[in-house]
């Protein structure tokens, strides 16, 4: 299984997802032993930190350059790692995959022919907009629309993620699977013994990037609220999350509403550090105008944390009985039910106890037993998506084309049809890896191509080793002109892969 980290950043700067998708990664390589074997598509900032993921049979193949120069030279690297400074557009052909996973949601290394899993954590630029700005909208909704092209099957971390992918993009929930994030046991033995408070305890704790959807903002306007409306046993604030521009912004804010004595930011804390800022917590309160899960409702049942929470997204699914739920967009409302919070400790026990009982109901067991399942039944199955990847609108291949084939039975005759190109080219064609046959393309004449393999193979590939470019006005390196791609299966049924139904 290839799995496509590449765009992992290093510390906490990508919230939940990353102990998510390391958590899942360790337990399924855990359950399958050598049954399994990954290989890592790795950046250079976060090399380093995936290595500590890959057991004896497992590659790291570093495809991404986010730095100047690797944070870990690559002459540390060990057997099994390698730097590729220009991955081939079939690196997963070249990597034998048998299942692409795409746990950050980027399809940029899939390829036709190989089952694909994607996560989707939420559809934010869909259901939220005004918190993205419209350029990252704009790469969202393109990204989704190329994700919905090519992948088979869709890993969403909530039933709620689920229904949304369903509903803007008529995704059906049969492609999809939802694996919760119980994570939160990783936190259980960080800590030898209970550490002194880093600030006076108890306290509300919202541990959340600085992202717009965070609501930040309208906490502080409710914290200020909460202070200047109740007069004894007021409890501080403490942030945790990824030190960046936007946070600072945040603490800013705070400076100015006359609270920021009361308003303590940690950073992006280990989790020993982590572990101890929640074990001092007094609550949880949680504004997110918009989550796919949630991770830290599950952090606050377990360490035995009452929560206030917004109603917005996938909460009320996560949290169930065991929350104060509020309109996080009202300040108002989401100081008072802070105040009562900190004023009622009988609440706060009862909460306590839902919270307890809310937890037994998910089990990072039966999630991992569920995305083993999804793992295996992809990866073995023939699908039935067929797209193409290096082929230009215009039908333009530059150096390298890779073509899907159908899932049937039995023998596949396959039709190629180009030009007329205004040069001669020399065409290889390949079956996977197998190289089939060079054919010469003549210049200003269209021509046919026909050949036969069996159903065993997934993918086909299309090289032009002397593509070259034609045009100062066009700056591609111009290959071959592929009009039309069809096969025609054992019981006669034609499937189109470019072009129309002869």
């Amino acid at each position: 299984m290839v799995v496509d980290l590449s765009i992992m950043p290093p510390g906490g700067e990508s919230g939940g997802v990353k102990p998510f998708v390391v958590e899942y990664l360790r337990q399924l390589a855990a359950l399958e032993g050598d049954r399994l074997a990954l290989i890592f598509l790795t950046g250079s900032a976060s090399h380093a930190e995936v290595r500590l993921l890959a057991r004896a049979q497992d590659e790291l193949v570093c495809v991404r350059h986010t730095t100047h120069e690797p944070v870990d030279p690559v002459g540390n690297w060990r057997n099994g790692e390698r730097l590729l400074s220009v991955p081939p557009l079939d690196l997963l052909l070249q990597l034998e995959a048998d299942l692409f996973y795409s746990p950050l949601g980027l399809p940029q290394f899939a390829c036709p022919g190989i089952p694909t899993i994607s996560t989707i954590v939420d559809v934010l630029h869909r259901d939220y907009p005004s918190t993205l700005t419209p350029q990252l909208n704009t790469v969202r909704e393109d990204l989704f629309r190329d994700l919905v092209k090519i992948c088979d099957r869709f890993q969403c971390i909530s039933q709620y993620s689920a229904g949304r992918l369903h509903e803007h993009f008529a995704v059906p929930l049969t492609q999809t699977f939802c694996s919760h994030i119980p994570i939160h046991h990783r936190l259980e033995s960080t800590v030898a013994g209970m550490q002194p408070p880093l600030v006076s305890a108890p306290y509300f704790l919202y541990p959340a990037n600085s992202w717009k959807h965070k609501n930040h903002e309208t906490l502080l306007v409710a914290y200020h609220h909460y202070r200047a409306h109740n007069n004894t046993g007021t409890w501080d604030l403490v942030l945790t999350g990824h030190d960046d521009e936007r946070m600072r912004e945040v603490l800013l804010m705070a400076e100015n509403l006359g609270i920021r004595q009361h308003v303590h930011f940690f950073g992006h804390l280990p989790d020993r550090e982590f572990t101890g800022v929640w074990r001092h917590a007094g609550a949880l309160v949680f504004p997110s105008l918009h989550e796919g899960f949630g991770i830290p409702l599950v952090e606050a049942m377990h360490f035995g944390i009452p929560i206030v929470s917004s109603t917005a997204g996938s909460l009320p699914e996560v949290a169930g009985n065991a929350a104060l739920f509020v309109d996080a967009r009202d300040p108002v409302a989401l100081a008072s039910e802070m105040g009562r919070m900190s004023s009622n400790e009988k609440l706060r026990a009862e909460l306590i106890v839902r919270g307890r009982k809310r937890l037994l109901e998910f089990s990072l067991a039966d999630e991992i037993a569920e995305f083993q399942e999804a793992v295996f039944a992809t990866a073995s199955r023939r699908f039935l998506r067929l797209w193409t990847k290096g082929l230009h609108p215009d039908g333009w291949i530059e150096g390298l084309a890779v073509l899907g084939l159908p899932a049937v039975d039995g023998p596949l005759r396959i039709n190629l049809r180009f030009g007329p190109n205004p040069v001669a080219r020399r065409l290889r064609i390949y079956i996977g890896l197998t190289a089939y046959g060079g054919f010469d393309v003549r210049a200003r004449t269209a021509c046919e191509v026909e050949l036969e393999t069996d159903s065993a193979h997934r993918s086909l590939v299309l090289e032009i080793p002397d593509a070259r470019n034609l045009s100062p006005d066009d700056h591609r390196s111009h290959g071959i002109i592929l009009t039309a791609a069809d096969v025609t299966d054992a019981a006669g049924q034609t499937h189109v892969l470019i072009g129309t139904k002869p």
